[in-house]
């Protein structure tokens, strides 16, 4: 992924904003935006996202790194749903967001598509923004 942003990555990042919209629309229809739960373990998958994904390309090495990468964002999920910080679980999905933009320049391997990294960070960016905007009284 370059700086440089074409039209495959702002349909990616378009992508992920309408994917996290859906996900916020999904737990609000469902009730899961008032479990305290939820947001943390929606963290905790998107840190393991890079680990699956190469996985998925039996990228052992690379799974390694990225399951370091991703241990950080899970001990923040854990001590935002022990602390009840909203503050904390949106600003380490905005710390994701800077993740996605600098991972092919750290890290480039055949399991990330190339567009995935814009799609993770428009998801990122529209979670975080959704948890700051909350409500105080939603968990």
């Amino acid at each position: 992924m370059s700086m440089q942003v074409g039209l495959l990555e702002l349909a990616g990042l378009l992508a992920g904003v309408l994917l996290g919209v859906g996900l916020i629309v999904g737990f609000r229809f469902v009730g899961l935006d008032r479990e305290r739960a939820t947001w943390p373990l929606v963290l905790m998958a998107i840190a393991l996202s890079y680990v699956f994904l190469a996985a998925g390309a039996g990228a052992t090495f690379f799974m390694g790194i990225e399951a370091l990468i991703a241990v950080p964002f899970i001990a923040l999920a854990v001590y935002g749903f022990h602390q009840h910080h909203r503050i904390v679980l949106a600003g380490a999905l905005l710390g994701h967001a800077l993740v996605d933009l600098l991972h092919e320049g750290l890290l480039d391997h055949a399991g990330v598509p190339g567009v995935y990294p814009w799609l993770c960070l428009g998801t990122d960016a529209t979670l975080a923004g959704w948890i700051l905007m909350a409500r105080r009284s939603d968990p």
